[in-house]
């Protein structure tokens, strides 16, 4: 995994329970967000590398101990990574927040939630069981549940072990096997995290990294005949990719893609600084690339001017600064992620109103890496980019309404539909609301609370397939109906 002892880091492939390198001997670089300065080395893989770590799962699945050892058995394996994920959070935030640019707090949170996850799908995992049935006084049946395969999961690199561990956790505890690859950004804290695995127990062959360019690790990773499932997160239009990948062979996918979400707050909210708090942490959280974030903030008119001038005055005392201390916003995770955000803001000027923020800050620290105000536009449209697009980065667009009608028209007019969420007093319009908008999660009076029991995905073109909970473990289970007649078979053709 790393070479050099005290030298620059420098990441392989792992490929059957091996750290190899690769035999093209191309190598990238990482710069830390906040400085530019060279961080870590990574092999950047061939597609023979990709389809070699493919063959070792389906090796793995097909004639290794993984898939047999039993629910507890690998629930042991997951417990160990937790428990060392959580030893050495301090640690592994560092290099979360090296590689993304996170504030360090936010980075330990990612860590506690991933561990949370491993003990999670641990005990989902035991909780699997099949079922059976009476047909009649001769005729049983059985419906059980088994692994699917070998899993393709291919990670983004805004949370990049907590995406990981929505599918490689529930992969692992039900006994597939498993190829993932990290996003180019943030290799070095999935390599890790493999490691950990590797020590806890992980079968050789049963956990492999590659990693490389989407267009080639990633589209081999889709097209594979010896895949039995892909999962992917990240944008819609790389989904499509994946999606066209895969339809050869008829793999089944699950996409977490693209989300634009909606967040309404109705005038008769009695929690008013409740709502402001709820709509600008979660919009500027992890520089607001957060792919289910309230990025359309939907005002009823009665109360839109109060409400946006305690908004403003929020989001003013937002700091951003040096990630390994106590700020909100770190820098953005690339120079490229950050000037596509400044050129959507630069678009928003044209479309909207400009009330705060806008401007990449420089002078000091902020000369080493993008870093950019947390940004509110006013008045925006309902075909606006800046309403219609996903940025994700520190970018909210605020809208107004009129009565509930209205509301839930221009909260559904997106091609997204993986979050929303209201705000209001009266809980038959709540009901009434959360069922008309078209998303995966609904919010009631928060914006953004979440576990690990519940399952997260989207509908529209944020995809399809549910991650977390007893239905995201399910995504990685093939049933299987088995037949039993226990008396004299009967005839199954008339004379």
């Amino acid at each position: 995994m790393r070479t050099g002892g005290s030298q620059m880091r420098h990441d392989h492939l792992f490929i059957g329970g091996q750290w190899v390198e690769s035999e093209s001997g191309e190598v990238y670089t990482r710069r830390d967000p906040a400085t530019g300065n060279v961080v870590s080395r990574h092999d950047r893989a061939t597609r023979a590398e990709a389809e070699r770590a493919i063959t070792a799962a389906r090796e793995a699945f097909d004639h290794g101990p993984w898939p047999h050892m039993g629910a507890a058995a690998r629930g042991d394996v997951l417990r160990r990574a937790a428990a060392e994920l959580r030893e050495r959070t301090d640690e592994l935030a560092r290099l979360i927040t090296l590689e993304t640019g996170k504030p360090i707090a936010q980075a330990r949170g990612e860590i506690q939630t991933t561990a949370n996850l491993f003990d999670h799908f641990t005990h989902l995992a035991l909780e699997a069981h099949g079922e059976s049935y009476a047909i009649s006084g001769t005729y049983d049946a059985l419906v059980a549940r088994e692994p699917v395969g070998v899993v393709a999961a291919i990670v983004p690199w805004n949370f990049p072990i907590m995406m990981l561990a929505f599918k490689l956790a529930p992969a692992l505890a039900v006994g597939c096997t498993v190829v993932c690859k990290p996003a180019e950004l943030t290799n070095s804290i999935v390599a890790e995290v493999c490691e950990i695995l590797r020590r806890a127990g992980v079968s050789d062959g049963a956990l492999n990294m590659v990693s490389g360019q989407g267009t080639v690790v990633g589209a081999a990773l889709a097209e594979s005949p010896l895949v039995d499932r892909v999962t992917f997160t990240g944008s819609t239009d790389v989904g499509r990719s994946v999606m066209r990948g895969a339809a050869e062979n008829l793999t089944r996918v699950g996409l977490e893609l693209g989300g634009k979400s909606p967040h309404l707050v109705f005038a008769d909210t009695a929690r008013m600084d409740d709502a402001v708090d709820a709509a600008c942490c979660n919009v500027f959280f992890n520089q607001g690339a957060v792919c289910d974030g309230g990025t359309r903030l939907l005002l009823e008119r009665r109360i839109h001017d109060e409400f946006l001038e305690k908004l403003i005055a929020k989001t003013e005392t937002l700091t951003v600064g040096d990630p390994m201390t106590d700020v909100h916003l770190g820098p953005i995770i690339s120079e490229e992620q950050g000037k596509r955000i400044l050129q959507y803001i630069e678009t928003g000027k044209q479309e909207a109103a400009l009330v705060t923020g806008g401007r990449r800050l420089r002078g000091g620290i902020y000369d080493g890496g993008c870093y950019i105000e947390p940004t509110i536009f006013d008045g925006v449209g309902r075909k606006a980019r800046i309403a219609q697009e996903e940025i994700f980065g520190p970018v909210l667009a605020v809208q107004t309404f009129e009565d509930e009608e209205e509301a839930v028209a221009i909260a559904n007019d997106s091609r997204y539909g993986l979050a929303a969420g209201l705000w209001t007093e009266d809980f038959s319009r709540a009901v009434r609301v959360a069922k008309a908008l078209r998303a995966g999660t609904v919010y009631i009076n928060d914006f953004g609370m979440g576990s690990v029991q519940l399952p997260f995905g989207g509908c529209k073109q944020s995809g399809f397939g549910r991650e977390k909970g007893m239905l995201g473990l399910a995504e990685f289970l093939e049933a299987k109906t088995i037949h039993i007649q226990t008396a004299e078979a009967r005839a199954h053709w008339a004379p």
